[in-house]
């Protein structure tokens, strides 16, 4: 774990990425030196950019207007490869772009808006023109498709789910402490908390007799959260045991597994698709 300000948090460099790890990271992240990053460790990117701070280049190192080009077209989706250039390397990259719904559209200039008037800027109509459109930049061979792609950038929303189910079962709020060692000490012990509820979660979720893969049959993911969370603290406290919890599983089936939908759950859905399309091979829980 790297203790950070604001400012200094979203770099790929804090990650210790291996050759063939794919790092998916949003508009943060969206940077030619951060691509550059993860090149130089053999990793591959999918990426949310601004095209304005992402230059890109043409096979004959002459500019490429990739604003100009997304604005030109004339369907929903479109692909463009070329190169892009960090401290004098130039990389191989491809731009995908995607038009958004209508309403993602109207939220999306809102908040460009807002920003603008923040900054007390006045905000370009070239900008309010790109808001209609998700722009993904990536290092990914063409064994991937656009549309895997930019599958693959929207899986990144169920990290900020983990996020918020991490913050409100272990009712993180704002730290009191001010001191980096007893800040790091605090957001240590909170992670290895999470760590303890993700092995018996991952128990729990293999010994479920239904739900576990079936987009339409799913497992809550945020219910087993507060089961296990609550099973910790009561752990803690010496009142609750984990022989107590897998006791008590078949009668709790019904609780966090959802009934027949007909809409898929996206967790699963994505849970699905990654363990197929990767070829992941996931290992059995250990006892606890």
């Amino acid at each position: 774990m790297r203790l950070t300000n604001r400012t200094g948090a979203e770099k790929l460099s804090h990650f210790e990425l291996q050759p063939l790890d794919i790092a998916v990271g949003d508009s943060g992240y969206g940077y030619r030196k951060q691509l550059a990053s993860a090149r130089a460790k053999q990793a591959d990117v999918v990426l949310r950019v601004c095209l304005s701070t992402f230059p890109l280049e043409h096979d004959n190192g002459q500019p490429f207007d990739a604003a100009a080009w997304v604005l030109h077209q004339h369907t929903p989706f479109a692909e463009w490869q070329g190169w892009c250039r960090s401290d004098g390397k130039r990389l191989r990259v491809r731009v995908i772009a995607s038009k958004l719904p209508a309403d993602k559209v109207a939220a999306a200039r809102k908040r460009k808006q807002r920003k603008a008037q923040k900054a007390g800027r006045t905000l370009r109509s070239q900008t309010v023109q790109l808001a209609q459109w998700l722009l993904v930049v990536t290092t990914l061979d063409a064994s991937w498709s656009a549309s895997e792609v930019l599958r693959l950038y929207r899986a990144r929303w169920q990290i900020e789910l983990v996020f918020k189910r991490l913050k409100q079962h272990l009712r993180v709020a704002d730290l009191r402490c001010h001191r980096a060692d007893a800040l790091e000490a605090t957001v240590r012990a909170l992670l290895v908390a999470w760590a303890l509820h993700e092995q018996v979660a991952a128990e729990v979720r293999a010994a479920l007799p239904s739900g576990r893969a079936d987009p339409r049959q799913p497992l809550s993911s945020w219910l087993l959260a507060g089961l296990r969370v609550q099973t910790l603290r009561e752990q803690v406290r010496g009142t609750w045991t984990l022989a107590r919890l897998r006791a008590c599983l078949p009668r709790l089936v019904r609780v966090v597994v959802s009934s027949p939908r007909n809409r898929q759950q996206q967790e699963a859905d994505v849970r699905a698709w990654l363990h197929e399309r990767l070829r992941l091979v996931v290992p059995l829980p250990q006892p606890i």
